[in-house]
């Protein structure tokens, strides 16, 4: 079932980056790094985007994505967000209907592959 998870979002993130769109992530845990690693998903984000002030400004581990605050998102206007924190998935939107609101997209990646727009 991660397998199968694992290919809807790549496939739909190359894609993505084929049609020149810009893909960011929201959340920087260790839980989402794992995500990244496990889904190889470091070459599809420009930038992650987290919450907490402590991760803000620096460096994924070991793929060194800059991790930058949610601010971020009206600043660099990605087209699509993949949701790594995705237990935290419907608060994320709600604190972010704005960005919806102009035309972007939100990616869910578990426990079931889903695509978010208005």
């Amino acid at each position: 079932r991660i397998e199968d998870q694992k290919r809807k979002l790549t496939s739909r993130l190359r894609d993505l980056k084929g049609q020149g769109k810009t893909i960011a992530a929201y959340g920087a845990s260790a839980t989402s790094t794992t995500l990244i690693y496990h889904y190889e998903l470091q070459p599809f984000f420009s930038f992650l985007i987290d919450d907490n002030p402590a991760k803000q400004n620096t460096l994924s581990p070991g793929c060194h994505i800059p991790v930058l605050p949610s601010a971020s998102i009206e600043e660099r206007r990605p087209d699509v967000i993949v949701i790594l924190a995705w237990r935290y998935w419907e608060p994320i939107l709600a604190k972010n209907d704005a960005f919806l609101k102009q035309g972007g997209k939100f990616i869910v990646p578990l426990p079931e592959f889903k695509e978010i727009s208005h």
